[in-house]
């Protein structure tokens, strides 16, 4: 978020700081109705981003083919709006390409996708990737468990040319990405 000054001197030293400065993007599913659904090879595209909604890997190699839906969960005892991935993954890649993604999440277990620049991890969570590095980019998770779910933020950080994210349930509620 910028604040811009009014004023001719903080006028020019806020634009040569913006110009200069990362643009961060955030998006979540507040405004999108409930029960929207998404298949696997559904895609939207939009102003240099294409999202499109991939297969499940599962630990031991079989694919599947679930949905994702817009929905609202409770998690211990407050209601969650969020992207609910069943058995699927949500692949993303634009342009520019960003150089840090964030994405909170609500996992309610059974395990986890994780593709960056086509490398890919399969996890039993999150969080068990943290501090590791896939696809020549930094991992790093912060990671709770609220009850009998996890609550985390997933923050990938380097050269990201596509990533994908999926789960067997995983509710995605926002995902940020900085541009150069």
């Amino acid at each position: 978020m910028r604040i811009i000054i009014l004023g001719a001197l903080a006028s020019v030293l806020s634009i040569s700081q913006t110009a200069m400065a990362d643009t961060e993007e955030c998006h979540d599913v507040e405004l999108v109705p409930e029960t929207m659904g998404y298949h696997v090879n559904n895609g939207i595209a939009a102003d240099g981003h294409q999202i499109r909604f991939v297969s499940f890997t599962t630990a031991g190699g079989q694919s599947l083919s679930g949905s994702a839906t817009v929905l609202s969960r409770s998690v211990n005892g407050s209601t969650v709006k969020g992207l609910e991935l069943k058995d699927i993954g949500v692949r993303h890649a634009s342009t520019p390409s960003p150089n840090r993604v964030i994405v909170r999440y609500t996992d309610f277990g059974g395990g986890v996708n994780l593709r960056v620049n086509g490398a890919l991890v399969v996890a039993s969570r999150l969080g068990g990737l943290n501090d590791t590095q896939l696809g020549g980019v930094s991992i790093s998770v912060q990671e709770s468990q609220v009850g009998s779910v996890r609550v985390g933020t997933l923050r990938l950080e380097g050269g990201i040319t596509s990533f994908v994210v999926g789960g067997r349930s995983l509710l995605l509620r926002q995902a940020c990405g900085r541009f150069p």
